[in-house]
């Protein structure tokens, strides 16, 4: 076991980090112009090179390839700040880069245990009358409270895996494979970019029993595992990043738009909304 983020990480679970680290901070090189200025668009130019990334951030080429190998143990938040700014990621590309490198986020945030408090009766109450598709969850995705809206779409078909006590989001979207067929675009819309999600949760809290529960049955699922050791390019982005389309049990296909709320001082916690897209 091996010391991170505050608490230990097995060697599985280093590699995982390791890689996605890697795969983070080549994407963010590859989409920058040959000057260093970020391409618009799609449009790609063959990015900059390791040792112009090292030029900018005046360091050696060397230090610079031990980091984005994923190999540098504990990287200054300073050294971090800067590679963000030259490889001009995103707020969330940031805390990506944060999370992979160091184990925590940017700005200190509270870590919830595999075993977060039930919802209190006005959580409950926001969730139930939300006027759309709407739940909460946890830093490991189990569902913590749903209304009925939710419920109608996917408590139908397989109520244990998306109702609590029992339900968990990601084993829904990524691994349950009645509700699969209901997942318009699956691979690209739904599973890839969840399994981004269990990526960054896993370098977030090394340490969850339930995330290494989660993993383990994604190496056991022959598709999940052959998009989780494969590349997340084909993931959405984008304007179409939060855009969704399902096959209602009762009313057909719908086009939703999914929207993510945090409630204020409990980072992992999430309301996760599903707007119609025609509102």
């Amino acid at each position: 076991m091996i010391p991170y983020g505050g608490g230990v990480i097995n060697s599985s679970m280093t590699e995982i980090v390791r890689k996605s680290l890697k795969i983070l901070l080549v994407e963010c090189r590859l989409r920058l112009s040959r000057n260093g200025d970020l391409c618009m668009g799609n449009t790609r130019s063959g990015g900059i090179s390791q040792e112009r990334v090292a030029s900018l951030l005046n360091c050696s080429t060397r230090w610079y390839a031990t980091f984005e190998s994923g190999r540098m143990r504990n990287p200054r938040p300073d050294f971090l700040e800067d590679v963000a700014r030259v490889l001009h990621m995103s707020a969330r590309e940031r805390t990506e880069l944060f999370v992979y490198a160091l184990g925590r986020e940017p700005a200190a945030q509270p870590l919830l245990s595999d075993r977060d408090d039930p919802p209190t009766a006005q959580w409950e109450s926001l969730i139930r009358n939300q006027p759309y598709p709407s739940l909460l969850t946890n830093s490991n995705w189990d569902v913590l409270a749903c209304n009925i809206l939710y419920a109608d779409i996917f408590g139908e078909v397989a109520p244990e895996a998306a109702l609590p006590p029992r339900g968990n989001f990601l084993r829904l979207t990524v691994l349950e494979p009645r509700i699969r067929p209901m997942l318009v675009g699956w691979e690209r819309a739904w599973a890839l970019p969840m399994l981004d999600e269990l990526r960054l949760a896993i370098a977030k809290h090394p340490e969850s029993q339930r995330l290494g529960e989660l993993l383990a049955e994604v190496e056991r699922n022959s598709a999940a595992k052959r998009l989780w050791h494969g590349s997340s390019e084909q993931s959405m982005d984008g304007g179409d990043r939060y855009r969704r389309d399902v096959v209602h049990p009762k009313l057909g296909l719908q086009k939703y738009v999914i929207m993510y709320l945090t409630p204020f001082g409990s980072d992992d916690t999430r309301v996760t909304l599903l707007v119609p897209a025609n509102r």
